[in-house]
């Protein structure tokens, strides 16, 4: 546990955006650094792809339409032809985001190169 150099009072950290803060949970003492993840720095162009075997349902087909701007009708299209779809291409920072979307909504997908983030 950290301690307040000014009260001894117990230190908490937060994260907000790329700043880390850590401040005292009883006086005014806080200090504020960056906090820049490495995934800000990978240069790395990554291709996000619809994989085959997806299912026809409404959810699957708002979150891909919303994320390509297609149609429902250019979607379920895609869905139905059952190919890969290269939905996407990025850096970390933007892939991660969407990646999140195509968990929440059940989506098989793959990511190329490999993707650690």
């Amino acid at each position: 546990m950290k301690i307040c150099p000014i009260c001894g009072n117990k230190l908490i950290e937060e994260v907000e955006g790329s700043s880390l803060i850590i401040k005292c949970t009883k006086c005014d003492y806080s200090v504020a650094t960056s906090n820049i993840s490495l995934i800000y720095e990978d240069e790395t162009i990554y291709t996000v792809t619809i994989e085959e075997g997806n299912s026809v349902k409404m959810d699957v087909i708002t979150t891909l339409k919303t994320i390509t701007g297609l149609s429902t009708s250019e979607m379920l299209d895609i869905i139905k032809a059952g190919c890969p779809y290269d939905l996407y291409a990025g850096r970390a920072v933007e892939v991660k985001e969407l990646k999140s979307k195509l968990e929440n909504a059940n989506i098989k997908f793959s990511i190329k190169p490999n993707f650690q983030w």
